[in-house]
């Protein structure tokens, strides 16, 4: 596409937006490719931006169709991409099947496989290669997994701090360099004392109801304790309760253990009914001795421990010496660990610090789709009737666009600028060279380049400013050195050095 700029919606600023602190968006908004709305907390993409959009759309389209997906579009339908697999899919031998949907500014992946096992690898498929174009559009994503609302998601991220528009909580260690969310898994592996367990023994900790305060009066430390905390859930047959065993410097995370409980509803268990099962002993509550209605849930990092210190269920008494398998069962182990700051990083220990990302793209597994769906079948090769395994991907344009804008970085990636060239006048129009100007911009179409032309009567250092913000990769400045064939071309930074027309021709094909 070729524009000349007074055609061209695109209101640049050299003044920051009010109330906008992310420095991305103050990037994209002084360029003009977007307004931001405060009243609604809403990004307007101006013309400019939706060349931008456009750019990146496609580029998503193409990769997405190479690898199989085929696009369809619904009206009314919230499910698009079911209600078509339950009227096309008949047989195994057309999965994996993928559908791609455009709704507002997100691409999403609906795919449906035989089996779990292909399931993960069509994800990891269109992840890494979506990671991989975004990386060579210098975008730099780092995946992250995390438990989110009962499901596991694959999440394609980039790094920011707490002034992103729309950013996402998390933590990072700066040990080690791993980065995470308050609910990622934990690849954590846990060494315990080969030393036999020695004898309970009930010990009076009077107002110890924290670790910290547990660890001062008995001198321990807190990889020596465990913690016990409880919840409820509603289940088919009433309310269950679950006590979760986990090590005194540890938090537990609800989202894992939602997940880890088949998508159970979880909540903090009331102190009445707390006090009914086990009485008034908050603060002291442990393991030991708790009646069988309790579902008991470990995290792996106390399964294995020895002399252990835990709640007495009695108020002011701990007792020590506590071992796994002897004195502290569970009914499951699973990793219920929750991330945040100050607490020990999976991989190297270390205190984690805030860290903040801005979220491009997310992938995850869609579970009882037999329940939402029960006309979602196919017949496989033995002639049997068959569920689809499904998943879902989304990839954000918004954010994925803001992310473009680097603070530090001034042009946009080749691929996604609306423009190849920004041809900008050192004369105004009533100037006889802009005549020659004009030509110019006939010639370098001719060539096949994507021009903008700068043809507005506005003052040259705004010419200047406009040329820099706007990010196109290469920028012509040409005025009365036309007519000795000269023009002074640049990318990141101009050069003033003046070049004849074949040497411009040469750099733009570079």
């Amino acid at each position: 596409m070729n524009m000349r700029f007074s055609e061209l919606f695109a209101p640049t600023s050299k003044n920051n937006p009010a109330k906008v602190k992310d420095p991305n968006l103050i990037s994209l908004i002084k360029a003009g490719y977007a307004i931001y709305n405060s009243s609604d907390d809403e990004l307007i993409f101006s013309s400019l931006g939706l060349m931008l959009e456009k750019k990146l759309e496609e580029t998503a389209l193409t990769l997405f169709s190479g690898l199989g997906a085929r696009q369809i579009s619904g009206s009314v339908s919230e499910d698009t991409s079911f209600q078509v697999a339950v009227r096309v899919l008949k047989l195994s031998r057309q999965l994996p099947m993928t559908f791609l949907e455009r709704s507002s500014r997100t691409i999403s992946l609906y795919g449906f496989t035989d089996g779990g096992e292909m399931r993960e690898l069509e994800m990891v498929s269109y992840r890494k290669a979506l990671s991989n174009i975004l990386e060579k559009n210098g975008m730099n994503p780092i995946s992250i997994q995390n438990y989110q609302g009962s499901k596991f998601e694959s999440l394609l991220a980039v790094e920011g701090d707490k002034r992103v528009f729309g950013g996402t909580e998390g933590v990072q260690c700066s040990s080690c360099g791993w980065k995470g969310l308050e609910n990622s898994p934990s690849r954590e592996t846990f060494e315990y004392s080969s030393l036999e367990g020695g004898p309970l023994e009930e010990v009076y900790t009077p107002g110890a109801t924290t670790i910290p305060e547990l660890c001062r009066q008995l001198d321990i430390t807190p990889e020596q304790t465990m913690k016990t905390m409880f919840y409820a859930a509603e289940g088919e047959e009433g309310t269950l309760f679950i006590a979760v065993l986990i090590r005194g410097d540890r938090q537990i995370s609800l989202e894992k253990l939602a997940f880890h409980l088949g998508g159970l509803k979880i909540r903090r268990a009331e102190e009445s009914e707390l006090a009914n099962l086990i009485g008034e002993v908050a603060g002291f509550c442990g393991p030991i001795g708790l009646p069988e209605e309790i579902i008991v849930v470990a995290d792996k990092s106390v399964e294995g421990a020895m002399n252990l210190t835990v709640g007495a269920n009695k108020r002011e008494y701990h007792i020590t010496g506590a071992c796994w398998g002897r004195d502290i069962k569970a009914s499951s182990v699973a990793d219920l660990n929750a991330f945040g700051k100050d607490l020990p990083c999976p991989e190297c220990g270390a205190l984690l610090e805030p860290a903040y990302y801005r979220v491009l793209a997310s992938f995850e597994p869609v579970e009882k789709v037999e329940e939402l769906y029960p006309s979602l079948t196919y017949v496989n090769d033995e002639r049997k009737k068959q569920v689809p395994y499904c998943w879902k991907g989304s990839f954000f344009l918004e954010p994925s666009i803001a992310a473009i804008f680097k603070e530090e970085e001034h042009t946009l990636p080749p691929q996604l600028a609306p423009f190849q060239v920004h041809l900008v006048p050192s004369v105004d129009s009533a100037d006889p060279v802009f005549t020659r100007v004009e030509e110019l911009y006939e010639q370098l179409i001719r060539q096949g380049f994507r021009v903008l032309f700068d043809d507005r009567d506005v003052k040259m250092p705004n010419r200047l400013y406009d040329a820099g913000a706007l990010g196109i990769p290469w920028k012509i400045l040409a005025g009365p050195e036309l007519v000795e064939d000269k023009m002074e071309v640049w990318s990141d930074e101009r050069t003033e050095e003046l070049v004849q027309s074949s040497e411009m021709l040469r750099m733009l094909g570079e």
